[in-house]
């Protein structure tokens, strides 16, 4: 029995000498290579030894306890794929440096002999290595591997204590934000909320985090959380237009634009000098003012039909309750034309106001060019309804009408000196050459006309 006990401490003593003899045999091969006088046949022959000497170690129970040999083979997988030269390929050999100098580290934390070398190669080469093979994944489509890479730069994140990951652009709350990207452009909208939310718990300054994040929650029919973000975001960028057309997209969306006025009251009372608060509440007056403009084509059409009714009617109770709706629908009309009156002037009054305060927003002129424009349809209407022989009438609406088109071109012709995106300005000049074209200045008109192709040339030769 003593004989087979010494066996078996003789067989356990040797096993933990031949794990100790293949981590010393790897140290040999590191030292190996990194000897300058190392041919390129050198420098192979070291790493296949090393390796096949630290796999090995890395399976056996006996030397996972020895930060040592976490050490070399987070040194050795990191000189396979540093050095393309020796032409050892291991697609996944960064993964494997990053878990064994973690292990490395947590294992010899306390004497650091292993430790401080491991927490240097991890942060200062691993982190990018990983970086690397992110955008490698992202640039293939590869969304969800390139997201994989960038929780081990996370991962990696916690043993830099020296914070140079976080001088390099590379802080949890920066991958965060790039993890949001990619799981974007990936649509996978679960894991793009995740990290955006993160990137925003950790106080990444972005307004488009907000944006972003509100835009998946209303995509997914959550207007409650998309509202909550867009406050968020509104609160830490008052003056960025992005969030705030987002607020106004959501509150239109709910027929609250009511909601919008009240909100810029309140704002413009604290703020009066911001012009973009002026342009929100103006933009709300014309969409009350476009609304109110529905609302009071239906209800002349409604007094027409009961006014064709009333010509036919005989019976006098008929005629009676035909009277009354009409006359209640009379009361409607002059209260929805009123409203119209005053949610026109009231938007042009601020958008005025904004391009007072700020004479470079593009979308201030633009929208004030258009609050006028948007006036001449019915204008035209009726001037094509009209009897020839009401020709007084006739020449009174075509004077109102051009007297709105005459209003519109200083505004458009201003919003083309501040526009940045070309298609605007192509929908700028086509709208000045049809305004033109209406008043009929042909000079005016081919001008604009010239400009429009031009552009449009342009656009087709970058394409």
């Amino acid at each position: 029995m003593k004989k087979i006990i010494f066996s078996v401490l003789a067989l356990v003593a040797l096993n933990g000498y031949a794990q100790k003899f293949r981590v010393e045999t790897a140290s040999i091969a590191i030292r190996n290579y990194e000897n300058p006088a190392s041919t390129k046949d050198d420098r192979k022959a070291a790493m296949e030894e090393g390796k096949a000497e630290i796999d090995k170690a890395a399976e056996n129970p006996e030397s996972q306890s020895d930060p040592k040999m976490w050490y070399n083979r987070g040194v050795i997988y990191q000189y396979i794929i540093s050095d393309t030269a020796v032409g050892i390929n291991v697609p996944n050999g960064g993964v494997i440096a990053m878990e064994a100098y973690i292990k490395c580290i947590k294992l010899d934390d306390k004497k650091a002999k292993y430790s401080v070398p491991a927490r240097t190669n991890l942060t200062n080469y691993i982190a990018y290595v990983m970086n690397m093979k992110a955008n490698q994944a992202f640039n293939n489509k590869d969304y969800v591997g390139s997201l994989n890479y960038y929780k081990k730069i996370l991962e990696i994140i916690q043993y830099d204590t020296d914070k140079n990951l976080s001088k390099n652009n590379m802080s949890d709350k920066e991958l965060y934000w790039n993890m949001a990207v990619i799981a974007i452009n990936g649509e996978l909208n679960k894991d793009a909320k995740e990290y955006l939310q993160a990137a925003i718990d950790k106080g990444y300054q972005d307004p488009n985090a907000f944006v972003y994040l509100a835009n998946i929650y209303l995509t997914e029919g959550d207007t409650a959380s998309g509202l909550k973000v867009i406050e968020q975001g509104r609160s830490n960028f008052p003056n960025t237009s992005s969030l705030i057309t987002a607020e106004i997209n959501v509150y239109i969306a709910q027929g609250r634009v009511d909601v919008l006025v009240e909100k810029a009251n309140a704002a413009i009372e604290n703020s009066p000098d911001n012009p973009l608060l002026y342009y929100v509440r103006g933009n709300s007056y014309q969409i009350l003012a476009e609304s109110n403009a529905k609302l009071v084509k239906r209800t002349n059409d409604t007094l027409a039909y009961f006014a064709k009714q009333l010509k036919s009617a005989t019976d006098p109770k008929k005629k009676a309750v035909l009277t009354a709706k009409q006359t209640d629908f009379k009361a409607q009309l002059a209260k929805q034309s009123t409203d119209y009156s005053t949610y026109l002037s009231s938007s042009e009054k601020d958008y005025l106001k904004t391009i007072e305060l700020d004479g470079g927003m593009f979308d201030a002129h633009f929208n004030l060019g258009a609050l006028y424009l948007n006036q001449t349809p019915d204008l035209t209407e009726k001037m094509n309804n009209l009897p020839v022989s009401a020709e007084k009438e006739y020449n009174d609406t075509k004077a109102k009408r051009d007297a709105l088109y005459k209003k519109a071109i200083p505004s458009f012709e201003k919003a083309l000196e501040v526009v940045k995106n070309p298609k605007d300005e192509y929908d700028i000049c086509n709208t000045l050459k049809q305004v033109y074209g209406q008043l009929n200045d042909m000079a005016k008109f081919t001008e604009y006309k010239k400009r429009a192709e031009e552009i449009l040339a342009k656009n087709k030769k970058k394409k």
